[in-house]
């Protein structure tokens, strides 16, 4: 699983899934552009996700370095990409123990 990790963020919202391995995570990359949309998912509805990558399009400099990952690992940008982050976060569970510290259990 991969994660992104965002401390600046309040607890418990440090850190979320956002793919279940790493190819799936280039791949959503590959059509994202970058992290950024990936790693604020999780507070978005999918309106706001796909407004997000209308108003931050793919730079010239970006789609070089996402065409090499194409050709060299033989990757296809992720089809739907928001149904497919939204769902890896509803498998985190947050919970606090005793001592109040914050405990990340994934299902």
């Amino acid at each position: 699983m991969v994660f992104v990790v965002s401390p600046m963020n309040t607890a418990p919202d440090y850190v979320h899934p956002v793919a279940k391995n790493f190819s799936d995570f280039l791949r959503l990359i590959l059509v994202c552009g970058d992290v950024a949309a990936v790693e604020q998912a999780w507070m978005w509805d999918k309106i706001q996700f796909e407004a997000f990558l209308q108003e931050n399009p793919i730079t010239q400099g970006q789609q070089q370095t996402l065409s090499e990952i194409v050709e060299k690992l033989k990757l296809k940008p992720m089809e739907q990409p928001w149904s497919y982050i939204k769902p890896c976060n509803l498998h985190l569970i947050t919970a606090k123990s005793s001592i109040q510290k914050i405990i990340m259990i994934l299902i």
